[in-house]
């Protein structure tokens, strides 16, 4: 771990003093001076028994800034003759397993260096889940040493909240740190009060601390820190602690706080004296991001993203010998992808001696291997690959990772952060390069823009106070080599990048679940391009243009069906028929545009460089391709059987039609579920519509109804007692309109009934006189992504991805 900036005044000089052993311990590890916020902390909660709020940027050492206030003030209580052992005196609150694993950690490592007496008085215990045993307790209970915990105790090493409450009531542990819900549950009370005894114990808590606040909210768990919250004893210290302060917050300070104290630590540049006299010089100062990072952009096309992602890896570890990079993507299945990928080519190595590892991290993963990943990736560690060919041991370490890892996780020595896709919130940008530069050790970022509109996102992020510059581009060299050049050097398209996506394709080509899983990519990718914050920045139609180069710089061979193609493209229809016809080409020529299906770029398929033959493109699963190759074999089956009703003059029976249209619903095949996402939204809101509407023309009709016999009902009443009045007559009138408005209402529900028979009628002779050929001709062309439409996608290919790509829109 490295030493923080020298900022603040040492350890030694703070009030109150700080123990001997924690002094000894914090300088071993190099801490002699405190940050400001550390310093700023300590007197508050020790001290003048305040609750605070500390707004400080990433690497500030906030963990140390309430972990040596919470032993501080468990020692006080300690050499005043109290004791600890009658409940909960410390709680610490986190959004991410992983954090509470990292602060853990570090209080375990702190404690190593404390008196017995005081080890064994002060028992922490872990509460996340998926861990094993060893993250959970410290094991230093009275007359237990650690590691002496036997399997009789009946604790699984899987924890789950049974187990969590077994540790709580085996060990006496008197300080938590855990995720809200894990915490939730050891406090909520259990059948016959099985955890009342948790809940009891948390009367005695005197310090609470939130640390990464916000993003405790952004992650939803307000309901549970107000349960946690309302546990807790009104006499007691609270900090809370985050990088950036919202109005969201102001409920979470409201209802744990009282009258806080507000710590906010900012970074300033040192102006040099020739910037003293300009004005530039207040600008410099301003910002919330480490004076020792250096921020760039690097201005490329789309199609050539990924080709400058892997020069720019490459040139940081020649040029500035960066050994740890992290590498931002907007979604999960775009991890998943370039990590399988970039495994399967040689891109990452110009030469045998220019040795890289990929590691993968999002929030997907399950916990057990999002752990391996993130302490292997710590400490320099390879992870096997069943696809990669490298070597165990590497220079440069790369984490391909979403924001999972933009916040939170103690990464240290961090060289470098790239952003292949911006952050869909703004906020997010200065989490992620606050990876680097921390501590005091210098640090380099740069995020890759697509040429056009999001080249406005550095004059947006100036605004913000977030400023970089333009990093030129890279081009490759015949040698290999990778050069820097000046901005606007860059060509459109060079002979490395086409060798990259070459290579790319003929891996997506020799397996065919590579392939799906780039299918994934795009699609997800798509999905949230559209939901960017800042959308005037990141237009979709843009990108929607391009999405054929994309696709092929991935590496793709095939395009998935996408709404936005199909609205693009049928626009695009629309403008080149009336072209024609402003041209006066005819009728032949309007049929030919009017019948052009596939999107420029692509065949009629989705073929993007030829197309491949559906039966021989394999996936290297053994289980998916032995399904993949039952399933064509049952295609091809009814198929044949088809052709053979066909030849015999028989039609296709209508149940059979039915029990294939039923069959396509339920697999996904069928029109009503294989469109793009935004189009099933649309019919979901059409069908909201539709319902609504339906809803108040019943309403009326019944009122109508009741009104109706409610003034029969007064006119009989009049007759009876002999009334004669001017209004019966007009009562008469209205009692006839509405019956005759009812009247109208079957009438036309009757005639929409009649209507929608008849085309159903329609419909069903048209596919028994459909041709056999075209249906075979069909079948063979669609292919995996639900390209045909509903009347063939039965016999489509089948080992392939579902069209209806809604369940893979929770990315982010």
């Amino acid at each position: 771990m490295a030493a923080p900036s020298a900022s603040g005044p040492p350890f030694s000089s703070l009030k109150p003093l700080l123990a001997p052993w924690l002094l000894d311990h914090l300088t071993a590890l190099g801490f002699s001076r405190s940050t400001p916020v550390q310093a700023s902390t300590l007197p508050l909660v020790v001290q003048r028994h305040k609750d605070v709020i500390v707004e400080a940027v990433t690497g500030s050492g906030k963990t140390l800034a309430y972990l040596v206030p919470l032993l501080e003030m468990a020692r006080a209580k300690i050499e005043a003759g109290d004791s600890l052992d009658r409940g909960i005196h410390s709680l610490v609150i986190l959004p991410t397993r992983e954090l509470a694993i990292q602060v853990f950690s570090v209080l375990q490592g702190l404690l190593a260096s404390a008196p017995s007496d005081f080890r064994e008085a002060l028992i922490p215990q872990l509460l996340v889940g998926g861990s094993s045993t060893q993250y959970h307790t410290s094991g230093r209970r009275k007359g237990v040493e650690s590691g002496d915990e036997s399997e009789d105790d009946g604790i699984a090493s899987v924890n789950t909240a049974a187990t969590d409450y077994a540790r709580f009531r085996r060990d006496g542990s008197n300080v938590l740190i855990g995720t809200p819900g894990r915490v939730e549950e050891l406090l909520s009370p259990g059948k016959r009060g099985g955890k009342v005894a948790a809940r009891q114990r948390c009367k005695t808590v005197e310090l609470l601390v939130l640390d990464e606040a916000d993003r405790l909210l952004d992650l939803g768990f307000m309901q549970s820190l107000t349960t946690i919250v309302g546990a807790m004893p009104s006499q007691r210290r609270t900090a809370l602690f985050s990088a950036t302060m919202s109005d969201a917050m102001t409920g979470l300070v409201r209802l744990g706080l009282r009258n806080p104290v507000r710590v906010t630590v900012k970074v300033e540049a040192k102006p040099t004296p020739a910037a003293k006299a300009t004005q530039a010089t207040e600008d410099a100062k301003a910002g919330r991001t480490p004076s020792t990072l250096s921020n760039y952009f690097l201005i490329t096309p789309h199609h050539l993203k990924l080709a400058q992602l892997i020069r720019l890896l490459r040139y940081e570890a020649q040029e500035h010998a960066a050994r740890k990079i992290i590498v931002f993507f907007a979604t999960c299945s775009q991890v998943e992808y370039f990590y399988r990928a970039l495994n399967e080519v040689p891109a990452l190595r110009s030469n045998k001696t220019d040795k890289m590892k990929l590691f993968s991290l999002h929030g997907k993963q399950d916990p057990k291997r999002r752990s391996a990943v993130y302490r292997n990736f710590v400490d320099e560690i390879a992870l096997p690959s069943s696809s990669s060919s490298s070597s165990s041991t590497s220079s440069t370490s790369i984490l391909l990772s979403t924001d999972v890892a933009s916040r939170g996780l103690d990464l240290p020595n961090v060289d470098l952060v790239v952003q292949y896709d911006p952050p869909l919130d703004p906020k997010v940008f200065q989490h992620r390069i606050g990876r680097t530069a921390r501590a005091g050790r210098p640090g380099r970022a740069v995020c890759l823009l697509a040429k056009g509109a999001e080249e406005s996102y550095i004059d947006f992020l100036k605004l913000r106070g977030v400023k970089g510059e333009r990093y030129g581009s890279l081009q490759e060299q015949d040698d290999g080599k990778v050069e820097r050049v000046q901005v606007g050097s860059q060509e459109d398209h060079d002979a490395s990048s086409q060798r990259l996506t070459n290579a790319l394709r003929n891996a997506c080509l020799s397996d065919r679940g590579l392939h799906d899983s780039l299918v994934l990519a795009l699609v997800s990718y798509l999905r949230a391009y559209g939901k960017h914050e800042a959308r005037f920045v990141f237009p979709l139609k843009a990108l929607v243009d391009q999405v054929e180069a994309l696709a092929r710089s991935w590496g793709a061979v095939r395009l998935p069906r996408l709404g936005e193609l199909k609205e693009r493209d049928a626009k695009r229809r629309r403008k080149a028929k009336g072209d024609a016809r402003a041209d006066g080409e005819g009728e032949e020529g309007e049929q030919e545009v009017v019948s052009e299906g596939a999107p420029p770029g692509a065949d009629e398929a989705g073929y993007l460089d030829g197309s491949v033959d559906e039966k021989t493109w394999s996936y290297k699963d053994a289980a998916k391709e032995t399904a993949r190759l039952a399933k064509l074999e049952a295609a091809e089956a009814r198929r044949q059987a088809q052709a053979q009703q066909e030849a015999n003059g028989e039609a296709p029976s209508t149940s059979s039609n039915v029990a294939a249209r039923k069959r396509m619903r339920l697999t996904g095949d069928d029109d009503a579920t294989t469109g793009a996402w935004s189009d099933q939204k649309k019919r979901k809101e059409r069908k909201e519509e539709r319902r609504v509407k339906k809803g108040k023309k019943r309403e009326a009709i019944w009122r109508a109804k009741k009104e109706a016999e409610e003034a029969e009902e007064a006119q009989k009443k009049a007759a009876e007692q002999g009334v004669e009045g001017g209004e019966s007559g007009e009562d008469d009138d209205d009692a006839d309109a509405w019956a005759e408005e009812e009247r109208e209402v079957r009438r036309e529900k009757r005639a929409k009934r009649r209507e929608k028979a008849r085309k159903a009628g329609e419909r069903g002779a048209r596919r028994q006189r459909g041709d056999a050929k075209e249906s075979d001709d069909d079948a063979e062309s669609e292919g995996e992504f639900g390209m045909g439409d509903a009347s063939s996608g039965e016999d489509g290919e089948v080992g392939a991805v579902e069209s209806n790509y809604g369940g893979f829109f929770d990315d982010l």
